[in-house]
């Protein structure tokens, strides 16, 4: 008859196995068929075996010790063996061997899939029942979570370290994503049993918190979640869904800040550039003054026109006192439109500037002098 005995280390530190031997007065009816233990060292919850054999050489009982020598407190370990031994009886039927130790874990489920959960939110607790299926007791080397995704799931372990035969406990799974998406892990359940390594899947979904904007909005070639009118008031292109903005948004093309002044306008006439010879235009009534267009990259160009006066006796130098001054786009104009008075006893004199668009202005052109053969009143 067989037996195999099971040595677990339940202690923290490692246990070093010696001798193992057989003393007593029946030794001899007694032997170490399997012996893994001898010489080894047994790290903290793991375990090692001894087979004993019983061969009885005659009815009676026997008895024996088996001596562990180890580093334990106790230095070694004594465990009694008794056996009887009986005569063959031809008509007896034969007694069924009792089984041999095994320590089996089952583990239900084999997965676990959670239903969808927001980014953030927590899944209800979800049991995984150990079950001792053996006939030796369990010892659990390690439970937890590992995987890509395992801070999306909580463990909560209410087994013991050691389970006995026939027994169950309950681990809890709980699903509590940090991200969107699909996230998947596992729990790794280490023990003493056959299957050394258990692995039971787990898997969920993350939903996404975020509100989808209502609309996209293109603002100097950048496209943006954003509102209509938000998008309106910047002054951006608004779209309903982001393909349309990304294909259509470009950015906007700027130009360097125009600060080149246009070119002195030169005038045509009429008038003179010498103020002590003046012209002498016979009637002023209906005079046209005008220049030479000039053009600049940051056209259109617009025309500012001043016109002076001073009296013709005036022997005191300057003296001048501006009578008309108006903006045009055209290069001309009537010199005195608008204007009721014009006297024959005064000197007249005008010049011109241009100004572009960015706002730049040129210097006034030279004057040219005329005086009027008549008033006009």
């Amino acid at each position: 008859m067989d037996r195999r005995i099971l040595i677990i280390n339940d202690g923290d530190g490692p246990l070093q196995i010696g001798r193992v031997n057989l003393t007593g007065a029946d030794s001899d009816r007694f032997a170490i068929i399997e012996n893994n233990c001898i010489g080894s060292t047994v790290a903290p919850g793991r375990n090692c075996s001894i087979g004993l054999r019983f061969a009885p050489r005659q009815a009676g009982s026997n008895s024996a010790t088996l001596v562990i020598l180890n580093n334990s407190d106790r230095r070694d370990e004594r465990i009694q063996l008794q056996g009887s031994g009986v005569m063959p009886d031809n008509n007896r039927q034969p007694t069924p061997q009792q089984p041999e130790p095994r320590p089996k874990l089952d583990v239900r489920p084999a997965n676990l899939n959670f239903s969808d959960q927001p980014v953030g939110a927590s899944s209800q607790a979800t049991p995984v029942r150990l079950i001792n299926s053996g006939n030796v007791e369990i010892t659990f080397r390690g439970i937890r979570i590992s995987g890509s995704d395992d801070n999306d799931f909580i463990l909560k372990n209410d087994c013991p370290r050691t389970l006995l035969p026939n027994r169950a406990c309950l681990i809890n799974v709980v699903f509590s994503p940090e991200d969107e998406g699909r996230r998947t892990a596992r729990i790794e359940i280490e023990s003493n049993a056959e299957d050394s390594r258990i692995r039971v899947a787990l898997a969920g979904t993350g939903l996404s918190t975020r509100r989808e904007p209502a609309g996209w909005c293109c603002l100097n070639g950048k496209v943006s979640p954003m509102e209509r009118n938000a998008c309106i008031e910047r002054k951006g292109a608004y779209y309903d869904d982001q393909r349309t903005a990304t294909l259509r948004c470009r950015p906007i093309e700027t130009r360097p800040a125009d600060r080149q002044p246009p070119p002195v306008p030169k005038p045509r006439g009429p008038g003179s550039a010498f103020e002590r010879r003046p012209a002498t235009i016979s009637s002023c009534e209906k005079t046209i003054i005008s220049w030479g267009e000039v053009t600049d990259p940051g056209s259109p160009v617009s025309y500012t026109v001043q016109i002076q006066a001073r009296p013709i006796d005036s022997t005191t130098a300057g003296g001048w006192r501006e009578v008309l001054s108006t903006k045009t786009g055209r290069t001309s104009q009537q010199a005195f439109a608008g204007r009721s008075r014009v006297s024959s006893k005064l000197i007249y004199r005008w010049a011109v500037r241009a100004t572009d668009a960015a706002g730049n202005s040129s210097e006034f052109s030279p004057f040219l002098h005329f005086t009027c053969g008549s008033d006009i009143r």
